[in-house]
């Protein structure tokens, strides 16, 4: 949190250095990318880590100087690897790969000539595979599935001209409603899940980096 804080300051003050300017027409080649950890260790000797990594491309097209719809696709991998789950299962490893594809509505809002708030509303429909591998006091077992996820976010976050067409990203937090469905393979059980998705901690930070094409820019 405070990495992010140190980062909000460090560009709100370097925003009076370059001039930024969108009209209509403009199109923005983004990517963005984003990792984050975690650990756990419980009170009965159960230690869980887990990691997130993602990245993807986008294609947006100004229909005006503050409002973006676009469209994208990437990549996502999640993680985790218990230890100690119960008194059969010593440890599990959960793997799950997805394919997404994006549509998104950005409205933007200026703070100065070169500093943007960023409003994004994110649908995500991802399809992948998940392996579930467990070591027990039976032995090992690997379960394997597909993976449908499709997701409604809504995010917020900063649009900082680096230059005339280099653009910084930040979104931080996001708020949303998430469909996850599981197909078992080899019989195992189909497992459907809904869930209302809030998160504004440090793991929800999102970095990006765009490009604007457009007609000549001014001063260009």
């Amino acid at each position: 949190m405070k990495n992010f804080y140190m980062l909000l300051l460090l560009i709100t003050v370097c925003s009076g250095i370059i001039y930024g300017q969108t009209k209509k027409g403009d199109v923005m080649l983004s990517s963005n990318f984003g990792i984050s950890n975690s650990s756990i260790s419980e009170a009965n000797s159960q230690n869980e880590k887990s990691n997130y990594s993602f990245i993807d491309q986008r294609f947006g097209f100004f229909t005006n100087e503050n409002f973006i719809i676009g469209i994208g696709f990437g990549r996502s991998r999640y993680e985790e690897r218990t230890t100690n789950v119960s008194d059969q299962i010593n440890s599990q490893n959960f793997e799950e790969r997805l394919q997404n594809y994006y549509f998104t509505l950005n409205l933007l809002s200026s703070i100065t000539d070169k500093l943007k708030m960023n409003y994004q509303m994110d649908v995500r429909i991802g399809r992948g595979e998940l392996e579930l591998n467990q070591n027990s006091i039976f032995g090992q077992r690997t379960d394997k599935g597909n993976v449908i996820n499709n997701e409604l976010l809504f995010r917020f976050g900063l649009m900082f001209f680096l230059s005339k067409r280099w653009l910084l990203t930040i979104d931080y937090g996001a708020f949303g409603f998430g469909i996850n469905k599981i197909e078992g393979r080899n019989g195992s059980p189909d497992l459907n899940n809904e869930e209302f998705i809030a998160s504004l901690n440090p793991n929800s930070l999102r970095l990006g980096l765009s490009f604007l094409l457009g007609k000549k820019l001014k001063s260009d």
